[in-house]
């Protein structure tokens, strides 16, 4: 073995270590690699994004992130609902906004002002579980719904994931129960 060892050129050593220790942690670094998305970058400046990360989800060191105040103010910009529902449900709102990866207040500034995906999460709330369409909307449903939606944005697997969580609602049960018992 020390033969093997003392015949291997001093240039091979690293890429043979490296080699190696892949093998030993191929398990972990597998399924490190198989959620690898992208790598950006030259020289010593690197960015490396997994499947269940997002640019959104990556402050840069300059960002403000994202406070309970930040919430309550931004939210004043959606017509849907009024200050009091927002602070009533300010800790499952911040919790679900965080979940989902708005976590700086760039973020919630573009989530707000995003009409297409509160329009979409609108129609989906008319549509299902029969919302009234001028005020269909919650700070629940923007925190939750919105803002996955924002983060994945609008391709068909995301708005499924989105229609299958409002089906299994017990909103869209008590509503459509009701509806067969007519």
């Amino acid at each position: 073995m020390t033969e093997i060892l003392q015949s291997i050129p001093w240039s091979l050593t690293i890429p043979i270590a490296a080699v190696v220790v892949a093998w030993l942690l191929r398990q972990p670094l597998g399924e490190l690699i198989g959620r690898l998305r992208s790598v950006k970058g030259e020289g010593a400046k690197y960015e490396v994004l997994f499947g269940d990360q997002n640019p959104q989800t990556l402050p840069k060191p300059d960002e403000k992130i994202l406070n309970k105040t930040d919430v309550i103010e931004a939210f004043k910009q959606i017509p849907d609902f009024g200050d009091s529902e927002v602070r009533e449900n300010l800790d499952a709102v911040y919790y679900y906004l965080i979940r989902n990866g708005i976590v700086t207040k760039a973020a919630l500034v573009a989530l707000v002002s995003a009409e297409d995906t509160l329009d979409a999460i609108r129609a989906l709330y008319v549509d299902l579980l029969y919302r009234p369409k001028e005020r269909p909307l919650d700070p629940l449903a923007v925190a939750t719904w919105a803002a996955f939606l924002f983060r994945y944005h609008k391709e068909p697997a995301v708005m499924d994931v989105i229609v299958r969580g409002i089906i299994g609602s017990p909103e869209y049960h008590q509503k459509h129960a009701l509806e067969n018992r007519a």
